[in-house]
């Protein structure tokens, strides 16, 4: 069901952040599926969860407060923001500056503070969008803990023969495969070169590599990754930093 809901600013939000590469860099592949979302400011963080356009993907982005040198919040808060400019402005930061936000009335400000102080002015949005899916019903038995470069390699790999990567993993091995009428390439890991794999029965799913590799840019946040695997079933991916926790929800690519 679509929804319209009107994200104003109730009392005042504050924040002061000095690492701006790490805000920009866990909001690359965000904006890879999402443009507009609604920000949810909670005493503990911010958080970020939608789905992209065409519901195959859920993005659950939470930034912890200790992330932030300075954190200000009257009251927990909800704000409708474009994604794409909010992140196009990061790209503005210079590499000594600090950033400054601020939510209030119906703007979000973000300052630049550096050898100038540069003030960017964004609109808090109406947001009309569909219901995100609900993740929480999902339900996971197989997980795999990996080094990203794994991964990475895999969907390189796989885009030179097709546009999907299947994922089919044993209680001793993760394999990676692809192929197209006679082209065919697969990535075997054996559980030795795996920091965990954890398979309650074998499974097997294919997903898209175009949202693979909007995904997988969250590697630069941690190149640690978990992932959670089923047969024909959606595929949880986990990237965890110190004070950034990111979730990516993909469904799978059902076989006729």
């Amino acid at each position: 069901m679509n929804k319209t809901t009107k994200r104003g600013v109730v009392g005042m939000f504050e924040c002061e952040l000095k690492d701006i590469g790490l805000l920009r860099n866990a909001m690359e592949p965000v904006i890879e599926l999402i443009d507009e979302a609604p920000i949810k400011i909670a005493e503990d963080g911010l958080r970020i969860m939608a789905s992209d356009r065409a519901v195959v993907a859920v993005v659950n982005l939470f930034l912890d407060k200790k992330m932030f040198v300075k954190y200000k919040l009257d009251a927990p808060l909800e704000i409708g923001v474009n994604l794409v400019n909010f992140s196009q402005i990061l790209k503005r930061a210079a590499s000594d500056d600090k950033l400054v936000m601020k939510a209030e009335k119906e703007t979000l400000q973000l300052i630049f503070i550096g050898k100038s102080e540069r003030t960017f002015t964004l609109p808090i949005i109406s947001i009309s969008s569909e219901d995100t899916p609900p993740i929480d019903k999902l339900q996971f038995s197989n997980i795999i803990k990996l080094k990203s470069k794994i991964i990475i390699d895999a969907i390189n790999d796989a885009d030179l023969v097709s546009d999907s990567l299947v994922f089919s993993a044993t209680e001793k091995e993760l394999k990676m495969s692809s192929s197209r009428d006679t082209t065919s390439m697969q990535s075997i890991v054996p559980k030795s070169q795996l920091e965990k794999l954890d398979i309650k029965e074998p499974c097997r799913s294919r997903f898209s590599l175009d949202y693979l590799k909007k995904i997988i840019k969250a590697s630069k946040v941690a190149e640690d990754l978990e992932i959670a695997l089923g047969t024909d079933y959606p595929m949880k991916m986990i990237f965890d930093a110190k004070h950034a926790h990111m979730e990516f929800i993909l469904a799978p690519r059902v076989e006729e």
